[in-house]
């Protein structure tokens, strides 16, 4: 098994798999399964990782969060919806 470099201090052998924080890191794994959080103990940084390769702030991970926040507003918007006509009937 190759030991992982972080990524911010460059250290070797530092890395350790992390748990999800939050519901953007769980729809992260959840559409793109192959990455995970990883967490270094010599800088404390915290980011996904893939396999082998790291998957930091790149112009996918923006596209994905826009696309998430982006579904998350129209879920809100149709569960209002579905209150406010449930709470005053026409």
């Amino acid at each position: 098994m190759v030991a992982r470099q972080c990524p911010v201090c460059l250290s070797v052998g530092t890395l350790s798999a992390s748990h999800v924080r939050n519901a953007q890191e769980t729809f992260m794994m959840v559409l793109v399964p192959f990455i995970h959080p990883f967490r270094c103990s010599a800088c404390n940084w915290r980011g996904m990782m893939g396999r082998m390769s790291l998957v930091r702030h790149s112009r996918l991970n923006a596209a994905l969060n826009v696309l998430m926040y982006s579904v998350l507003v129209v879920v809100a918007i149709q569960l209002y919806g579905v209150i406010h006509d449930s709470l005053h009937p026409a």
